[in-house]
């Protein structure tokens, strides 16, 4: 790349994020938690985010899940998928 010409330069950092995707030899894979379905959500999301995490995934979309219950239960549920990806025992299969 001709860093001396502007039209190279990255414009955001979404740009630097895919150079460095590409570059590094990852892609991101980000899953979705899917609809809020009663007592066993955070089972469910915990099971999805571990076997992200093992494809090789770096995040999990997680909306409805945790907004759509008392604010603890929600920060709660937030508060453990973000636990699995910072786990260093968890790997990638």
């Amino acid at each position: 790349m001709l860093l001396h010409q502007p039209w190279a330069w990255p414009q955001s950092s979404a740009d630097i994020t895919g150079q460095a995707n590409c570059f590094m030899g990852r892609s991101g894979l980000i899953n979705s938690g899917g609809e809020s379905k009663g007592k066993n959500d955070l089972v469910v999301a915990l099971e999805t985010a571990v076997i992200n995490k093992r494809a090789g995934g770096m995040s999990l979309r997680l909306g409805r899940k945790a907004f759509q219950r008392p604010f603890e239960e929600g920060v709660y549920i937030l508060n453990s998928i973000q636990d699995v990806y910072l786990n260093q025992k968890i790997t990638i299969a």
